[in-house]
């Protein structure tokens, strides 16, 4: 019999034995570039039109916000101004610096304040207006890299399709094959007298697609919002591998897919890292999925750091990171049997009496149907059911 009388309900709440493993945020975006107003070299966090205010009307910063926002009005934006206005900023004030002394970021730099300022990290870098320099492209992929992120990257103004596909060549803007890289062509006609990068409107549509569908989900064929038109026309089709948008697309090129009654979509899956490579991790939502369960485990596994590692506590690490994988095979975003264990070959009887414990990541994703192939077979056998 209890020790208090209770006539009513009661709740008695019991500590599961597996740990919790949470996602981290995906689809922050870091976003660098020139604003009239507003602090220089300050990291900024943005979730809405209230805080972009304070980067004025003009500069590519207030004019990239802009366009996020029509993809998807509660976007999670870091800013970072750079420049005075006057004169355009360089390719070192975006790459930025760290003064050794007082530990003052500027530039991408910043960015690295995210985490611990903030708790979670930009995943898709943007320079709307300076991309197309080398120099700066160069500097975004490395945040990319550094943040498990993606750099998109925007041509030239003004670049033709075959110019934009002899941009891969030896000599070309885009001569790299990298995962952390998703290049855009071409820009966007916003109104009579606004031409806009790509760049921009692809990463508050990834922003949308994270939160509407899941980040596992490709952003291709997807609606493009506040499209007038393409600064060059391309020539697209569902059905035919000779139109500008497949010949872009096989050259690992994003572009913009609007065949009649379609509407402007973002049309590609790749990163840049194809066609040189042709592994799942070409496909942008496969390599984010890589990055985001690794992330993901990696930060749920403070509560773990520097206990006893008996039979137990190895139990329980792979208990929890199977059972967020289960969750993600619940919701489609791994296929079934992907899982995480503790492997015997891996763990020596040295590196265990190293503090050194090693666990293996199996997974894979729902790869995105990119081509759908129908074979047409005309059977004059079935002419038979006609007489019989």
């Amino acid at each position: 019999m209890p020790v208090d009388f209770l006539h009513g309900v009661e709740t008695i709440e019991i500590v599961s034995s597996s740990g919790t493993l949470t996602t981290v945020k995906t689809s922050v975006i870091g976003l660098i570039g020139t604003a009239a107003t507003g602090d220089k070299n300050k990291l900024k966090l943005c979730t809405g039109e209230g805080d972009d205010s304070q980067f004025g009307l003009t500069g590519t910063i207030p004019a990239a916000l802009k366009v996020i926002r029509k993809q998807y009005k509660a976007a999670i934006v870091f800013v970072v101004s750079v420049g005075t206005g006057t004169p355009t900023p360089v390719a070192a004030d975006f790459e930025g610096a760290v003064i050794a002394l007082t530990g003052v970021k500027s530039g991408l730099k910043c960015f690295e304040d995210c985490f611990s300022v903030y708790g979670f990290l930009p995943k898709i870098f943007i320079a709307p207006g300076f991309s197309e320099t080398a120099a700066i492209a160069t500097s975004l992929r490395a945040s990319a890299l550094k943040f498990r992120g993606c750099a998109y990257l925007d041509a030239t103004p003004g670049m033709t399709v075959a110019t934009a596909l002899t941009s891969r060549g030896v000599s070309g803007l885009w001569n790299f094959s990298d995962n952390r890289a998703k290049l855009f062509y071409p820009g966007i006609v916003e109104s009579t007298t606004v031409t806009s990068p790509l760049s921009a409107f692809a990463a508050g549509l990834r922003a949308k697609v994270d939160n509407v569908e899941g980040f596992w989900f490709s952003s291709s064929n997807h609606t493009l919002e506040g499209v007038q038109g393409l600064e060059t026309a391309i020539t697209a089709s569902i059905n035919d591998p000779n139109t500008d948008s497949n010949k872009l697309n096989a050259a690992g090129i994003v572009t913009v897919f609007n065949s009649f009654g379609s509407g402007f979509r973002e049309w590609g899956n790749r990163n840049s890292a194809y066609p040189t490579t042709t592994d799942p991790r070409t496909f942008e939502s496969i390599q984010r999925l890589d990055d985001i369960t690794s992330e993901s485990i990696e930060l749920s596994m403070l509560p773990f750091l520097d206990k006893p590692m008996n039979s137990a506590q190895i139990d329980l690490i792979s208990q929890t990171v199977n059972d967020y994988f289960n969750t993600l095979i619940g919701k489609g975003a791994l296929l079934p049997g992907s899982k995480c264990y503790f492997d015997p070959t891996k763990n020596t009887v040295s590196e265990m009496a190293n503090g050194h414990y090693i666990w293996t990541k199996e997974f894979m994703g729902a790869v995105p149907g990119e081509r759908l192939t129908f074979y047409s077979v005309i059977d004059t056998n079935l002419l038979l059911n006609l007489i019989s």
